[in-house]
């Protein structure tokens, strides 16, 4: 992909004005910016197996938006099937959480199982790759519902494709949130609080986590009778020394 070039910000027929020349050098070195980014996206299979796994995209995304780059599509069509068969096809895939044919949805709508299409995956001759690829995209889905659980669906008939997506979805999309968690980190653990573990901390933070996303809801009457576990112990260690110094 090639990046985009610098622009010209002052036409010919615009009156240069020599103070604002400034927005020209800004304007400039963010297209650099944005330009090194756009680059990286050749650097990593992974950014198109975000979109191609997404039930709703899959290649559809592409062939729409690269309709003059055929040799794009080529190319990364092959890079993600040697990436799926180089790391995932036929390594230990994941297991699912019940037996059952018909997992939970987020829509509430139930789920069925790629066996419901293949009456058995090795006579279809297709990989689960194939499979789900010659599958038609599932527009009960929208491009911004995460697909997630779809895959979490998928893991009795497609563990390897299931655990590769999910391994992809599980990479955040940008640094800020862990960055912004690194900062947290700092504020939790203070001048009294040096003592803790490693393990603790990085629990405490993936807790905190999951709260503020509304992955969990941790009850508060959890904390209210840690505060009052932890204020019998002081009280009764101020006894103690009291008892002792008398």
């Amino acid at each position: 992909m090639k990046p985009r070039a610098s622009i010209n910000v002052w036409p010919q027929e615009t009156t240069y004005i020599a103070s604002e020349k400034h927005f020209s050098t800004n304007i400039n070195a963010g297209w650099q910016k944005l330009n090194d980014y756009y680059k990286r996206l050749d650097d990593n299979v992974v950014y198109v197996a975000a979109v191609v796994l997404h039930p709703r995209m899959k290649w559809r995304y592409f062939k729409t938006k690269w309709s003059d780059h055929e040799d794009w599509l080529s190319t990364w069509k092959a890079e993600l099937d040697k990436f799926w068969r180089h790391n995932y096809e036929h390594k230990p895939g994941l297991t699912p959480v019940n037996s059952a044919g018909t997992d939970s949805d987020s829509g509430g709508k139930s789920v069925k199982h790629a066996a419901d299409e293949w009456s058995d995956g090795e006579d279809s001759g297709l990989d689960q790759l194939e499979q789900y690829l010659s599958e038609q995209p599932d527009r009960s889905y929208s491009s911004a519902d995460s697909p997630i659980r779809y895959w979490l669906a998928r893991r009795k008939n497609w563990p390897q494709l299931a655990k590769m997506a999910l391994d992809i979805y599980a990479v955040p999309a940008m640094a800020d949130e862990p960055e912004r968690l690194f900062s947290q980190a700092g504020n939790t653990v203070s001048a009294r609080r040096r003592r803790m573990s490693d393990h603790t901390v990085a629990s405490l933070m993936c807790l905190k986590s999951w709260q503020s996303s509304g992955m969990i809801t941790i009850d508060k009457s959890l904390f209210e009778r840690a505060i009052e576990a932890t204020n019998d112990v002081e009280g009764k260690i101020v006894d103690v020394g009291d008892q002792a110094s008398l």
